[in-house]
């Protein structure tokens, strides 16, 4: 191994000073130890895994739920015998491979409810978030099934179980609500939207109150609040309506919470679940529930005018303001049309669209029949036919099919 002479040179000088290069390390180790030992020691913040912790941590006391129900009844099967068991199955066993066996739906329905449908409700109306929006950090079991059901518009009766869906006209007279009880115990029915509330978003709108109900006689009980159908405004997506069936310990004096009959005020409507459960929390202990959603139709709109007596609300969606990236001069793999159309003046568009629509329409003999399938419609001269270059054809099919900024073309 020879190394050339420069290289050699710069070796050997540094190899001279080779007392200064290791004080220069032993320095350089002793302030690392020394600033491992500070940090260790006196440093001024946490570590990141302690403030990971720190803000990880829940405090129990307010995250912690409050059952405010009672407690569900467990149910075991009486025991049997491995012999009777034995001789059952395959009874069953036998009937199944004639096809002969027969299951009794109403037997086993009633099994459901009496054994699995508390759990089931109550995680159900968890995940829809019901407790949360109606009782904050509480809870209850409903270990009272609520059997409702509405008469709609063909006087078909409609259930409603738990989330499921049904339209403004199906439930616009007063539901049929029945459950087991004993005819010397009281309770309270109440019926509630949490999402319906156009006064005060953070409350509920009132559709149904009636209180100290005989037994499961609610046509007994007495109305504090009368019916009211749904009437979700339009653009505001599904609505939730939720029954709770109170178990009263006494009758109760409700002076504070009646309304006037026919109340047709969203203000004396405006309501709260857990101010209500608060003022009779003595008194009243919550048993039952059952929801239902529910979502704009056309009949909403006779129900603001000739029940409410208002203009009927609707909501849009408020779109952000759509972002382009600064306009290049020479626009690499995009198709021009589309580019250009991207950075147009949007009134220039929307006087495009209203000049085809003036020219489309006739003032004596009005609109246009608009086609099922217009692009199906081939028209001497029609610019999708294949002889016209693609952009021409994009742009005139989007026009038949009313896509895009040609949506605007649409009978309003």
């Amino acid at each position: 191994f020879k190394m050339a002479a420069p290289l050699k040179t710069k070796c050997w000088g540094l190899f001279s000073h080779k007392k200064r290069i290791i004080s220069i390390f032993k320095r350089h180790f002793a302030i690392r130890e020394d600033l491992t030992i500070l940090a260790k020691e006196d440093r001024e913040y946490p570590a990141f895994d302690e403030i990971k912790k720190e803000l990880a941590a829940v405090d129990e006391e307010i995250a912690a739920r409050v059952d405010i129900g009672l407690e569900p009844q467990t149910f075991r099967a009486k025991p049997e015998s491995r012999k009777d068991w034995r001789k059952r199955v395959s009874k069953l066993e036998e009937t199944a491979r004639h096809r002969t066996l027969k299951i009794p739906l109403d037997e086993v329905s009633k099994e459901w409810q009496k054994e699995s449908s508390s759990e089931h409700n109550l995680r159900i109306a968890d995940h829809y978030g019901v407790y949360k929006d109606l009782f904050g950090y509480a809870y209850f079991s409903p270990v009272k099934p609520l059997a409702v059901t509405y008469n709609g518009d063909s006087n078909e009766s409609v259930p409603v179980y738990t989330g499921n869906v049904l339209t403004p006209s199906q439930a616009r007279d007063p539901p049929i609500v029945n459950f087991e009880a004993d005819p010397a115990d009281l309770y309270t029915l109440v019926l509630s939207n949490p999402d319906g509330n156009l006064i005060d978003p953070s409350k509920e709108t009132l559709h149904m109150l009636i209180g100290n109900i005989p037994g499961n006689a609610v046509q007994d009980g007495e109305t504090l609040c009368d019916y009211l159908q749904p009437f979700p405004p339009k653009g505001v997506g599904y609505q939730r309506l939720v029954f709770i069936l109170y178990k009263q310990e006494k009758k109760l004096d409700f002076s504070n919470e009646k309304r006037p009959d026919r109340c047709i005020s969203l203000q004396e409507r405006t309501f709260c679940t857990q101010d209500f459960y608060r003022a009779y929390e003595d008194d009243l202990t919550p048993v039952g529930l059952s929801f239902f959603q529910t979502q704009w139709e056309k009949n909403v709109t006779e129900v603001y005018h000739n029940i409410l007596e208002m203009k009927a609300p609707e909501f849009e969606y408020d779109w952000p303001v759509e972002y382009h990236p600064k306009q290049k001069k020479y626009p690499l793999r995009e198709p021009f049309n589309k580019y250009l159309d991207r950075y147009r003046c949007r009134k220039d568009i929307q006087d495009e669209v209203a000049k085809e629509r003036l020219r489309m329409n006739d003032p004596f003999l009005g609109d246009k029949k608009q086609y099922k399938y217009p692009l199906a419609i081939d028209s001497a001269g029609d610019p999708t036919a294949p002889d016209h270059p693609f952009w021409i054809r994009e742009r005139e099919a989007l026009k038949k099919l009313r896509r895009g900024y040609w949506k605007d073309l649409e009978k309003k």
